[in-house]
């Protein structure tokens, strides 16, 4: 039988400053930067981790604090995930993983695939960028984390609104790599209940990041807002508090779990 434990409360308390320190994989992008920002105004050294190291390097400059550093691997390649992984913990534990990497690769001689016409190589990157990168990052994470335990370590992902409902013109290879990952971080929540980490996703809706502002237009933009029923797209900051959230002492009872930031998208 299982031993019932007593709940865990004040768990700030529990966590010294100095040890209070965040992976953000992802954080170069429009999403990503923001949860490095928030998470450093909570006072969390941040290691801004990303595979353009000159992005990572601007996000790094925003950050309010002492002691945040960069990290640049290549989420796909799982020795490179280890080896980035060993050093920053070298430099001491983290207790919260942010995996925010991913996307949507365009093949520019098929920018609109379907089942039908989505290539075998499309389908790889796809899988390889949004399932296989996460997997690599969380099972190092998992492994660092069973050998050296904290009070308290969190594991938040980012899924997609399309994981869930998959009527999107975004590819196959997209749509079914972010849903996999609601079934990977629900898994995973299972396997590490019993060391107190909690593992949950974030599904967000469209974010009016600095991206999309860039690569679409006016009309598309207000025709996408119109799927929310708030009627706007949300916000990179909106997506970032829900990390705070999910990452802080209030949140210690949620594991396995996806936290909609949608507008009310799903309801439509």
């Amino acid at each position: 039988m299982n031993e019932i434990k007593e709940p865990v409360m004040n768990i700030s308390e529990t966590v010294p400053m100095e040890r209070r320190r965040a992976i953000v994989v992802g954080a170069a992008g429009g999403i990503g930067s923001d949860i490095c920002r928030r998470m450093a105004l909570e006072g969390y050294r941040v290691v801004v981790a990303d595979y353009n190291e000159d992005r990572a390097r601007e996000v790094l400059r925003t950050l309010a604090g002492e002691g945040h550093d960069v990290s640049v691997f290549d989420v796909t390649k799982d020795r490179a995930v280890d080896a980035a992984f060993d050093s920053i913990e070298a430099d001491g534990p983290a207790s919260v993983l942010v995996v925010a990497s991913g996307g949507a690769p365009v093949n520019p001689d098929n920018p609109h695939p379907n089942i039908a016409t989505t290539a075998t190589e499309d389908w790889n990157r796809g899988i390889a960028l949004n399932l296989s990168g996460v997997f690599f990052c969380i099972r190092k994470f998992a492994q660092l984390r069973l050998a050296r335990p904290l009070e308290h370590s969190r594991i938040i992902t980012m899924t997609s609104g399309t994981g869930q409902l998959a009527v999107s013109p975004a590819n196959p290879a997209y749509v079914a790599s972010k849903a996999a990952l609601i079934g990977l971080t629900r898994q995973v929540a299972y396997d590490l209940a019993h060391a107190n980490i909690t593992v949950n996703t974030i599904a967000p809706g469209v974010v009016g990041t600095p991206e999309f502002y860039r690569n679409t237009s006016e009309e598309f933009r207000a025709q996408t807002a119109r799927s929310a029923l708030l009627n706007r797209l949300g916000t990179p900051e909106e997506v970032g508090f829900g990390v705070v959230f999910l990452a802080s002492p209030q949140a210690s009872y949620i594991t396995g779990t996806t936290l909609d930031i949608n507008g009310g998208a799903h309801m439509h």
